[in-house]
C-alpha cells in the first residue's frame, strides 16, 4: 500500500463515522504535515481545527512500516467524533438543547476552551487522553470497530474502564449489543 492508498482510505473511513454521525463532510479539508511545528511525534498522529482534519504525514509512514491498518481506521472514527462533537456543542448554542446530555455538552465546551493537547511526550498523552472529549472518541471508535467485527481495542489501561463504559452507552444509543 502506498502513502496516497491510504490518504484514499483515510478518507474513506472518515467519511463512512461522519454518515453514522450525521456529520457534514463535504467541506472538511484534509491537511497532511509532517513533524515539526503542529506534530512533534509519530505519537501525535491527528488534529481537528475548523473545517480542517491535520494529519501527521510522519505517522502514516509509520502505520505503512508496521503494518498497522487498524490505527487508519481507529483514528478516522476517532476525529469523526471530534466533528460530531463540535456540532452537538454548536447546536445546543443554538436551541438549548441537543442529542447528547446537557452536563456532557457543557464538559465538551469547557474542554475545547481549555484543550489539552497531545504534544507527544508521554505527560502529554496522558493529560489529553484523560479529556472527556478523548474518552468519547475513544469510545465511539472502538464501537465503529466493533460493527465491523474488529473487537480490538487499544486503550491506555488506566482509561480502560471509563472508555468501555462510554462504548457501552454508545453502542445502546445505536442499538447495538455493548462491546467487552
Amino acid at each position: 500500500m502506498t502513502i496516497e492508498d491510504v490518504k484514499k482510505k483515510l478518507r474513506e473511513y472518515f467519511e463512512e463515522a461522519c454518515n453514522v454521525l450525521g456529520v457534514h463532510h463535504q467541506n472538511i479539508q484534509f491537511v497532511y504535515e509532517r513533524i515539526g511545528d503542529k506534530f512533534k511525534t509519530v505519537y501525535n498522529t491527528c488534529e481537528t481545527s475548523d473545517n480542517s482534519l491535520y494529519i501527521n504525514e510522519d505517522w502514516i509512514s509509520e502505520v505503512l512500516r508496521e503494518n498497522d491498518l487498524y490505527d487508519l481506521q481507529y483514528q478516522m472514527y476517532h476525529e469523526a467524533r471530534h466533528f460530531y462533537q463540535y456540532m452537538v456543542i454548536a447546536d445546543y448554542r443554538v436551541r438549548g438543547r441537543s442529542c447528547e446530555l446537557p452536563t456532557r455538552i457543557k464538559q465538551w465546551e469547557f474542554e475545547c476552551e481549555n484543550y489539552i493537547r497531545n504534544e507527544g511526550t508521554d505527560e502529554t498523552q496522558k493529560a489529553n487522553a484523560t479529556q472527556s472529549m478523548e474518552i468519547d472518541a475513544n469510545a465511539f471508535a472502538i464501537v465503529m470497530l466493533n460493527m465491523k467485527g474488529v473487537k480490538e481495542a487499544r486503550i491506555p489501561e488506566e482509561q480502560w474502564d471509563t472508555t468501555i463504559k462510554r462504548a457501552n452507552e454508545i453502542a445502546r444509543k445505536f442499538g447495538l449489543t455493548t462491546t467487552n
